[in-house]
């Protein structure tokens, strides 16, 4: 699965790139498109996924670190 890079960069890969017939030089259209919305045109939907574990960011509430581990030992 591609990674955003530092600048912003994504690389598509090659079997992706030739799915849609992008070549080098080509522009590409980009567009947000919302749950729901059909799309009526081919071409390559880029979704978002969390990297790793910040993906669980967040799931056990707001709280300080100790205190949240000082609770789980107890359970």
């Amino acid at each position: 699965m591609p990674r955003i890079q530092a600048k912003g960069q994504v690389t598509l890969e090659r079997r992706l790139r030739d799915a849609v017939g992008l070549r080098p030089g080509d522009e590409v259209e980009e567009r947000v498109v919302r749950p729901g919305e059909a799309i009526e045109e081919a071409g390559i939907l880029v979704t978002a996924r969390r990297a790793g574990f910040s993906r669980f960011r967040g799931i056990l509430g707001k709280g300080v670190t100790q205190d949240v581990m000082a609770e789980l030992r107890d359970a």
